[in-house]
């Protein structure tokens, strides 16, 4: 009996024992603060400029509307109006375009008759272009109202031949005259003032400087001798469309 008491007793303690030490786990207290931060890392390295690039080359200088042969110097044919001055005033009403460098096309926007008669002042229209050179002369007119859509050659018949063009070459002058046919003389002599042209355009085609001989000793001037390279390139003169294709000029 004295065993059993015991054991009673022991296991009385152990039971008090667990529960005094599960009533002593009191709740989880609060977060603590939070730490200092760490030091910042440092900085790293600027890295290298880098190396400037090569200054352009500078453009070169363009080239005034008056120097037609583009040679920087004021030459007396390129004084168009005769002013004893090469400025903006001898560009007006016309502007040449370079085609090959021989040729030179010289262009009159909106040109007009006066008592069937049209002047074009070109001072590059000298006796020397005259006597060696090919000058070829053009006007322009409108259909439905879309400017120099079709051109016909001076001297020449116009505006399916309703009437004839005339041209005579002066120092400085190239002058026009229309005409219309005549039943009674059966000829282009009555002078009329046409319809309005759009443009008129007088190209100067340079020889050169060299004889040509043909056959037998016949000598060709330089002048016949650029008419028959376009004669032979197939190139109809009468045609301004043709003309400008052959020397590679905008029309």
């Amino acid at each position: 009996m004295k065993t059993k008491a015991n054991f009673f007793t022991y296991t009385l303690f152990v039971l008090f024992l667990g529960l005094s030490i599960s009533s002593c786990v009191g709740p989880e207290g609060p977060e603590g603060p939070a730490g200092q931060d760490g030091t910042d890392g440092t900085n790293g390295t600027n890295g290298t400029n880098g190396t400037n690039g090569t200054n352009g080359t500078n453009g070169t200088n363009g080239i005034n509307c008056w120097d037609l042969n583009a040679d920087g110097v004021n030459d007396p044919a390129e004084d168009v109006n005769a002013d004893g001055f090469w400025n903006a005033l001898d560009c007006a009403g016309q502007s040449g375009e370079d085609g090959q460098a021989n040729v030179y096309t010289y262009i009159y926007t909106n040109p007009t008759w006066n008592n069937g008669v049209m002047d074009l002042n070109l001072a590059a229209l000298t006796q020397d272009v005259m006597d060696q050179d090919v000058v070829l002369a053009y006007l322009g007119y409108p259909i439905d109202g879309v400017a120099n859509a079709v051109y016909y050659e001076v001297p020449g018949l116009h505006q399916a031949s309703q009437y004839y063009v005339q041209s005579w070459l002066n120092v400085g002058v190239f002058r026009m005259k229309a005409q219309v046919w005549n039943n009674t003389t059966q000829s282009y002599v009555t002078y009329i003032t046409p319809s309005q042209a759009s443009s008129a355009k007088i190209m100067i085609i340079e020889s050169t400087n060299v004889t040509t001989v043909s056959g037998n000793g016949r000598v060709i001037s330089p002048k016949q001798a650029v008419l028959n390279e376009l004669a032979t390139a197939g190139v109809d003169v009468s045609n301004y469309l043709e003309v400008c294709a052959y020397y590679g000029i905008q029309p």
